[in-house]
């Protein structure tokens, strides 16, 4: 919780009218009191004092904010001398609460008077009106997202992303790069035949992406004629011959 109390503040004037009226703008008190955009009003309170300069009588003093009373027919001045009187103001109706505009009035023109009203005297006599306010507030607190993320590909870098205040769309801080991830590939190998290329693909498990190399030729096969004939079948005695190699390469079968 932080506050602030604003130094009092007064008006005086000298005048043979029994009622004297006073009216204060608080607004330079809510400036000072400098409350961050966001924060919780928990309390406002506002103090006024009244004095009438008269030997003996009393007069009476009479206070509101706005719509709202502080005080009405507080005897002061006289013999009863200065008083004073605090009210806690009505913060949903008179003040900004959980905004950018936090602490600020609803409607700037609202005021503070004072009415002091004195017995009736030939000569002049001083009218005094004081005030003081006091203000209670919660600061805002952030409930954050993450913005502006972008995800690293194979190829290309990515962004962690911002964080925001969700409430008051404050850039709490900023991202870092994220460094592209690189192809993860998997290979699959394509032997050779006689009528075509062996090779080996290479395929990214992320993107896609893929390429071929490690080509092989195809397969030179030599195989049995007789005559220009290649012989169905061969026989060794009466068993038929299933399959007849050269070192590794198949030329029968």
């Amino acid at each position: 919780m932080a506050s602030y109390t604003h130094p009092q503040q007064s008006q005086s004037r000298s005048s043979n009218a029994s009622a004297e009226s006073f009216s204060f703008d608080i607004a330079s008190a809510i400036t000072s009191a400098n409350i961050p955009a966001y924060s919780k009003i928990t309390k406002v309170t506002i103090t006024v004092w009244g004095d009438i300069d008269t030997a003996t009588s009393r007069g009476k003093m009479t206070a509101s904010f706005g719509s709202q009373s502080i005080c009405s027919d507080v005897w002061c001045g006289g013999s009863a001398g200065e008083v004073s009187r605090s009210a806690d103001l009505n913060i949903s109706t008179f003040f900004n609460s959980e905004n950018a505009n936090a602490g600020k009035l609803k409607d700037s023109s609202v005021r503070l008077n004072i009415t002091l009203d004195g017995p009736v005297m030939v000569t002049n006599f001083n009218h005094t009106a004081k005030y003081q306010i006091y203000f209670e507030w919660t600061p805002h607190s952030h409930s954050t997202e993450v913005r502006n993320k972008v995800s690293a590909t194979c190829t290309t870098t990515g962004y962690t992303g911002d964080t925001y205040c969700t409430v008051c769309g404050t850039k709490i801080s900023s991202g870092t790069t994220i460094a592209a991830l690189g192809h993860s590939y998997n290979s699959v190998v394509t032997p050779p035949t006689e009528t075509s290329q062996g090779y080996t693909t290479h395929t990214c498990s992320r993107c896609g992406h893929s390429y071929k190399d490690s080509y092989v030729d195809p397969i030179k096969i030599n195989k049995i004629y007789i005559g220009t004939s290649q012989p169905k079948d061969i026989y060794i005695g009466t068993t038929k011959v299933k399959a007849i190699y050269i070192g590794t390469t198949k030329v029968y079968g």
